[in-house]
């Protein structure tokens, strides 16, 4: 940081970093805001760090978060062991033991014992911090009022120094102005700022910067929404006709009422329905998460092909999406529907297959069949609506004229008439030698 500027510089290797985003060995550094830096290790470490500037009062906070994916009860140091277990994260360096429930003195004591100073520069190692400082860089400090640039490491040490862990003699108005909305104890390290500087505003910062910690911890320990089983990953749709289809939405208790849910239908044209049913909490569900259920009714107008997407979302704004299967039956008549047989399927979306009944023909069965179409009469044929079919004993989408004079048959296939053969009483009869 430097004087006069609330800006961080951050050095790699000795040299500035100037691109808003830069990639080093293992390393994304990027910009944060007008003052700060956000670095992604990839073990799966994000440090986002910012500066203010405060009635010529310097601030700097860091966010250090870990990724699931990094092994619990492997670590040391000011982060503790982060295994889940709260007892064993004051552990001193060079010790076995750790501090249960330490007061603030306790805490500082184990603090310093992971300084550079105690880690690196014990006399009896025979080196100093700056043999193993990571930093090239060592900032100014202030004598008499003139910026002076630190050289090394070392000079960032005081073995003096003794802090003044508590605060005394706070009044009303102190603890009114550090108490957080919502909560009734006053923020420590906001009254501890407020009575060392002797500055409200300094106090101020300091208890903002906690409220952004509480929001950003409280969004990163958020968990998505979660859609529960009964929530349908396929559903059967009709033409002309209302789906109706549940929600059932897992999420923790204190989302309620910000917890949403949004469908999202769009058809092949592009053009989208929107509905956001209204959730009601129905039952308790493992631990602080509730159930919010709900249904969604669907009217199928058209022969479209579709999309299905439901969204939930919760009071932090983490989300999940669920995409719903649909098979549609766009057939002429809804007795027709076979769910069994699809076609034309395409991503998620599929057309049920139509059994058409006599007469009938086409994909959806809305087609008048044209039983002269294979030519299966000797002479003229002509169609039969699917109402005659139905009437007709022989069932056939066709009738057939009858046989040409002197030919014989069923009016399908036709011979030539042997007159000969022909009873004496049939006029057609010819006398043959």
């Amino acid at each position: 940081m430097k004087p006069s500027s609330p800006k961080l510089y951050v050095y790699v290797d000795n040299r500035a970093v100037s691109r808003s985003v830069t990639s080093y060995s293992g390393i994304d550094i990027r910009k944060s805001g007008s003052s700060g830096w956000r670095f992604i290790f990839k073990e799966g470490l994000f440090l986002t760090v910012n500066s203010d500037f405060v009635e010529s009062f310097y601030f700097m906070r860091a966010l250090l978060a870990v990724s699931s994916r990094l092994q619990p009860g492997q670590y040391e140091g000011l982060w503790g062991n982060m295994n889940g277990n709260s007892n064993d994260d004051f552990v001193p360096h060079g010790k076995t033991h750790s501090f249960e429930s330490p007061s603030v003195d306790e805490v500082y004591l184990w603090a310093d014992t992971w300084s550079l100073r105690e880690v690196y520069g014990q006399s009896d190692v025979g080196m100093s911090a700056n043999d193993n400082t990571l930093f090239t860089k060592y900032g100014h400090f202030v004598i008499s009022n003139t910026m002076n640039p630190r050289s090394s490491a070392n000079e960032y040490f005081s073995l003096n120094y003794k802090p003044t862990i508590s605060v005394t003699d706070i009044d009303l108005e102190q603890k009114k102005m550090c108490t957080i909305a919502g909560e009734t104890t006053p923020n420590p390290e906001c009254l501890y700022d407020m009575k060392m500087l002797d500055n409200k505003l300094v106090g101020n910062t300091t208890l903002q910067n906690r409220v952004e910690f509480n929001r950003l911890y409280k969004l990163l320990s958020n968990r998505a929404p979660q859609f529960a089983a009964t929530t349908p990953v396929s559903i059967q749709a009709m033409v002309n006709n209302d789906s109706v289809i549940p929600i059932d939405v897992i999420g923790p208790d204190d989302t309620a009422p910000g917890m949403t849910v949004t469908a999202s239908v769009i058809n092949s044209a592009g053009l989208e329905q929107l509905s956001q049913p209204k959730l009601d909490v129905v039952q308790s569900h493992s631990g602080d998460n509730v159930h919010y259920k709900s249904s969604l009714t669907w009217s199928v107008k058209t022969r479209d092909m579709y999309t299905l997407k439901v969204v939930a979302t919760d009071l932090s704004g983490a989300s999940s999406v669920m995409r719903i299967e649909i098979v549609l039956c766009a057939c002429h008549d809804p007795e027709m529907c076979d769910y069994s047989q699809t076609w034309n399927k395409t991503g998620l979306f599929a057309y049920a297959g139509c059994k058409c009944p006599q007469g009938y023909d086409g994909p959806f069965c809305e087609q008048d069949l044209d039983g002269c179409a294979n030519k299966p009469c000797y002479g003229k044929c002509t169609d039969r609506t699917p109402q005659e079919v139905t009437a007709t004993i022989d069932k056939k989408q066709y009738q057939c004229a009858p046989c040409p004079s002197g030919m014989e048959g069923n009016g399908e296939s036709c011979a030539d008439l042997n007159e000969c053969l022909l009873p004496e009483s049939d006029k057609r009869r010819h006398e043959c030698c």
